[in-house]
């Protein structure tokens, strides 16, 4: 039997921790040892619930088409990756980064994003 200290010790040894692996299982993200699902993901709604729209590292949506278009709320993405948002469609207007996993994108960019980019180390 593995000690709960035990798998906390082997995940920091990874430089990952419980929650890492946790967040990256729930975002469809890759699993340590698993297949690599999603980079980048974004959702209609805050606290990542809603729908999703998925982009893999160095590829982006130039427009997100009429379905998503001012429809992001949050994003979640595998550890190492951002995403440059873009306010208006062919990444034009403001842009922001966002790294790590944002429950809410805040006031500022809900429900404002046209196109993105998604970028890993």
């Amino acid at each position: 039997m593995v000690s709960k200290l035990h798998v906390v010790l082997v995940l920091t040894g990874l430089g990952l921790t419980t929650s890492n692996v946790l967040d990256a299982q729930a975002a469809g993200a890759p699993e340590p040892g698993g297949p690599r699902r999603h980079d980048c993901i974004g959702y209609e709604h805050r606290d990542f619930g809603g729908a999703t729209i998925t982009q893999n590292a160095g590829r982006g949506w130039r427009y997100v088409g009429g379905g998503w278009n001012d429809k992001i709320s949050s994003f979640r993405m595998r550890n190492g990756c951002g995403i440059r948002a873009y306010q208006h469609r062919d990444y034009q207007g403001d842009s922001k980064v966002f790294r790590g996993s944002y429950r809410y994108v805040g006031d500022l960019w809900n429900d404002q994003i046209s196109s993105w980019k998604c970028q890993c180390d």
